[in-house]
């Protein structure tokens, strides 16, 4: 092999390099621009506490998140303290779905099932999970309420766990601990209920190898609700995020029909507006809701209920 030879092997060699070395490049922007563009919009999405901590049902999102003061099967996942405050609550399962700005990697999903217990009170069990493969939050929780003349109060145990893959290997596995909601509710009236709900009331945080502690959010919420006539329900609510500042709700619940239910709310830091319908034939509901973040877009949200009534026919029976 002459000289000439081996400089062009020598130059192909080179140039193999270069292009190698600018392919990974190149796929290592991009992976940079794509996790950057999520750290924003999850920052943003966090910020409105659009994650397993935030509000479920759509009856809930469409006043806005309103729900600390509401006494519904839904308290099991928006204030555990409100649960037993529901008068002839059935053993019942829900599932609820809602989806953010067109978002797949955004959308969220929760199913919760709740009943009444033989020794008093009444327990649920919710899943949560929010977010896609590369960022998602995990949440398991198992709860109680029990009511004390007009008090009710509650206590719930969740198994909470964030688990990253970033796609280039900086930040990748699953970080978890358990944490704990308290909440309850004072019936001042007939007409007049407060509420007040904390969560992870522990103050629990994520150990990162090599790099200390991440926090887990701590939230506390409290809440009047009014209700003039059985068919209208009107609540006012109030948010502090351990880093964010405090958001004001408010909201109203219209039954229209003795199966419909019309429902608007509007809350602040950020502004959001959001309305919904529901459909609560005899053991079946269905509610939507749709909410509006300006500076992000649209958000849709899908619940459904089923009381288990044959279930609660057998426990009777089984007391009697």
């Amino acid at each position: 092999m002459n000289s000439a030879q081996q400089k062009e092997i020598h130059f192909l060699q080179n140039q193999n390099f270069v292009v190698t070395f600018l392919l990974k490049f190149i796929k290592a922007m991009k992976t940079a621009i794509f996790v950057l563009g999520w750290s924003i919009i999850l920052q943003n999405v966090l910020a409105q506490n659009f994650s397993v901590s935030g509000a479920s049902g759509a009856s809930s999102a469409a006043m806005a998140g309103i729900g600390v003061s509401v006494a519904n099967e839904w308290a099991v996942f928006n204030n555990i303290g409100t649960l037993s405050a529901y008068q002839d609550i059935l053993p019942s399962a829900m599932l609820a779905f809602e989806n953010r700005f067109g978002i797949k990697a955004l959308n969220s999903y929760h199913f919760g099932i709740v009943s009444s217990l033989a020794f008093g009170g009444v327990g649920g069990m919710t899943f949560q999970r929010f977010g896609d493969k590369y960022f998602n939050q995990t949440q398991v929780g198992i709860g109680y309420s029990h009511q004390i003349s007009l008090v009710s109060v509650g206590a719930k145990v969740n198994y909470f766990q964030i688990a990253v893959d970033d796609q280039i290997g900086i930040t990748q596995g699953a970080r978890s601990n358990f944490l704990l909601e308290l909440g309850g509710m004072a019936q001042l009236s007939k007409k007049w209920a407060v509420g007040i709900y904390g969560y992870n009331f522990t103050q629990a945080k994520l150990r990162v190898l090599d790099a200390g502690e991440d926090r887990i959010p701590v939230i506390l919420k409290t809440g009047v609700s009014y209700q003039p006539i059985e068919a209208v329900f009107l609540s006012l609510e109030t948010e502090k995020h351990i880093d964010y500042p405090a958001t004001f709700r408010a909201g109203l619940n219209y039954q229209i029909h003795k199966y419909f239910f019309v429902r608007t709310g509007i809350s602040t830091e950020p502004f959001l507006s959001a309305f919904g319908i529901g459909f609560h034939p005899k053991d079946f509901a269905f509610d939507y809701a749709l909410s509006n973040q300006t500076s992000l877009g649209w958000v849709h949200h899908i619940s459904i209920r089923y009381a288990l009534r044959k279930l609660r026919l057998r426990e009777e029976k089984i007391n009697e």
